[in-house]
């Protein structure tokens, strides 16, 4: 079993399971509620995953940061625990949620976070012209790359790359239509960035790399290239 765990809060710090619960560094924090004993995802227990990935695949919504947290653990259930009480030991870089390539992969989120108006348009106008199975082939490439590659973890990184990406500003510069094109093409930006260091492994080739990330470089440019690190 492994000695590190991760948590992902909001952006106050404060649980997504119960906003009026707020996480402090340094401080051990016990859960509200009376523990029923054997059953996880009640209250009177705190939880935590073993690697960052786990940890924001479970109800976290962006934006979020990651805590590695000290504990116990009480009930395990695969990719997460149940501790009695936790000690919130350090603030992490939040692109350690999203795998190996997750500064590149925070880098196309962060990007998403500013689309205007004329970019998610742009988007919704690109995404629109490329064939649905072929786009659907890429992104399911992509996806069994990083689970191949290395199980849950990965994938997990994948998905919550892909769901970070793109979120309530587009939609609101742009209205519902555009904006979930642009969405998809930000999610699938975001998650072929995942599994760019897979490229020629486990079935995922460089075609499909430029497929998924075809629409984000006309409209938008290479932005996992940029040099903000945030």
């Amino acid at each position: 079993m492994t000695d590190q765990w991760f948590k992902v809060v909001r952006s106050d710090m404060s649980s997504f399971a119960d906003p009026t619960f707020v996480y402090e560094i340094g401080k051990r924090m016990r859960p509200k509620g009376v523990r029923v004993d054997g059953e996880l995802c009640r209250p009177g227990y705190l939880h935590a995953s073993p690697t960052p990935p786990e940890a924001a695949s479970f109800n976290a919504r962006w934006p979020y940061r990651l805590f590695r947290v000290d504990g116990t653990p009480a009930v395990d259930v695969a990719s997460k625990t149940g501790f009695r009480q936790l000690t919130v030991v350090e603030e992490r870089p939040v692109s350690e949620c999203f795998g190996p390539n997750g500064v590149e992969v925070l880098r196309v989120i962060r990007r998403a976070e500013q689309l205007t108006k004329d970019e998610v348009g742009q988007l919704n106008a690109v995404r629109a012209a490329a064939p649905a199975a072929v786009w659907d082939a890429a992104g399911d490439a992509a996806q069994g790359a990083v689970w191949d590659a290395a199980g849950d973890a990965a994938w997990y990184a994948a998905a919550a790359a892909a769901w970070a990406a793109a979120g309530d500003a587009a939609r609101y510069a742009a209205g519902d239509a555009a904006w979930y094109a642009a969405r998809y093409a930000a999610r699938y930006a975001a998650t072929a960035v995942a599994a760019r260091p897979l490229i020629g492994q486990h079935g995922f080739t460089q075609q499909h790399f430029d497929t998924l990330v075809g629409p984000w470089l006309k409209v938008v440019g290479p932005t996992w290239e940029a040099d903000d690190d945030r």
